[in-house]
């Protein structure tokens, strides 16, 4: 029975992320004809067309929290294997966090290593991982995020820090079984359960915790350097 349930809901997150990822495309069709009309639109008009464009956007990442839950409950998750910048695919994860869940009240603040630091793996997988990372602390926070990109001890790390409320005394408890929300908290749990799975299958670690100084939360992600 359990299967046929995890089955059944394999299939549903499939076919639904399928739909969401079909309908989207279409609107992003009709909006770039829609632009490509308006040669010179109004400033309403272009906050209307931005607006819409976030839309898709949302729509895009909910449909692959859907497509990655699925492949992970299924054991079906394989990445991709190409070398990387580190600092690249978290300017590329950063981005859409930012875009999605930006807000002008929240400092964000960069610490990028200088130089290359390369990694292998799946490119869009970990731009995933990060812009997952990045807009949970985003959402949480009160003033401030920082981010850092950095090698530490033969690793590439990507480190981010909130001033919010911090995670919960058992939230380190509560990382598995997937798809589980925190508690007190709306949501599926999707986000965290596939950032938990796309570290898994690079081979690198996840911890959470507070902040190194004062009070908020703190996701250290870790892979190893090529």
């Amino acid at each position: 029975m359990t299967e046929r349930l995890d089955w059944i809901t394999q299939s549903l997150f499939r076919k639904v992320a399928h739909d969401i990822v079909g309908g989207a495309g279409v609107t992003r069709g009709a909006l770039t004809e829609i632009e490509r009309t308006l040669t010179a639109p109004s400033e309403s008009q272009a906050a209307l067309l931005a607006m819409a464009r976030r839309g898709l956007t949302r729509l895009d990442r909910l449909a692959r929290r859907l497509r990655l839950a699925a492949l992970t409950e299924s054991g079906d998750l394989t990445p991709a294997s190409v070398e990387l910048d580190l600092r690249e695919v978290a300017a590329a994860g950063i981005a859409e966090a930012l875009e999605l869940d930006g807000r002008r009240t929240v400092n964000v603040e960069r610490i990028v290593a200088p130089e290359r630091i390369a990694i292998r793996g799946d490119e869009e997988l970990l731009k995933a991982a990060i812009a997952e990372v990045t807009s949970n602390a985003l959402r949480f926070a009160r003033k401030m995020v920082q981010i850092e990109v950095a090698e530490r001890d033969g690793e590439a790390v990507f480190v981010a820090e909130d001033d919010g409320p911090g995670f919960h005394a058992t939230f380190g408890e509560q990382l598995h079984p997937p798809l589980r929300p925190r508690d007190g908290q709306r949501g599926s749990g999707l986000a965290i359960a596939n950032v938990l799975a796309i570290v898994e299958r690079h081979g690198g670690s996840f911890a959470a915790g507070p902040r190194t100084s004062g009070s908020g939360a703190r996701v250290r992600i870790a892979f190893p350097r090529s």
